[in-house]
């Protein structure tokens, strides 16, 4: 890998900034290199931990900001449901469901897609690929699958509602929140999870 992270520097200082490839190469060779030296490493693992850590940082992050936000009440003026907040009770329901599902459900889900995941991922030299991508094309690549993922979304969703067994039976309890808070995006049924979360990412 000596002349191949070399020749990408020798790139790069050319051009004088930094490509997505400077950035994602680091990673990526930790992870998912297999070439003699590296056989110990576990890419399936790699791509689990790596999603989980993403998600948990984004998911966290955020509703950790949402929860200052409204324990501050700066934004209580500008609530739709003033002064209504959900019960104690919801509350930890939903933490203790967040909890089996983002360190038990989704890593499975993952473990098991890996095989998935690696046959859309192709088998072409991924490290060139990376060398190659410019930001133009990574953000034609974000909307793309922005794209799927808010499509695929919105007609789940839309099926959830006009069932009305699915909507009694599964969507029902991501409406038991009268007034909503960060947590209850992800406050759902385990089918409506994989089914308007997990489907279109995949598909994405």
């Amino acid at each position: 890998r000596v002349h191949g992270d070399s020749s990408h520097r020798m790139q790069s200082a050319t051009r004088g900034w930094l490509s997505p490839g400077d950035l994602l190469l680091p990673w990526h060779d930790a992870a998912f290199d297999q070439s003699p030296g590296t056989e110990g490493r576990n890419p399936r693992l790699a791509f689990v931990v790596g999603t989980i850590a993403v998600h948990e940082l984004v998911f966290v992050g955020l509703n950790l900001a949402l929860a200052l936000v409204q324990w501050s009440g700066i934004a209580e003026r500008y609530k739709i449901q003033r002064g209504r907040t959900p019960s104690r009770e919801l509350v930890l329901k939903t933490l203790t469901g967040l909890a089996i599902s983002h360190l038990l459900v989704q890593p499975l889900q993952l473990w098991f897609l890996w095989p998935c995941f690696a046959f859309f991922k192709g088998g072409g030299d991924e490290r060139a690929a990376l060398e190659a991508l410019s930001w133009t094309r990574l953000a034609l690549e974000f909307c793309f699958f922005f794209a799927v993922n808010e499509t695929g979304f919105y007609w789940t969703h839309r099926l959830l509602h006009w069932s009305p067994w699915l909507f009694k039976n599964v969507h029902f309890k991501h409406h038991l929140y009268g007034a909503p808070i960060g947590i209850a995006a992800e406050h759902a049924h385990w089918f409506e999870a994989f089914l308007s979360n997990g489907l279109p990412t995949i598909l994405g």
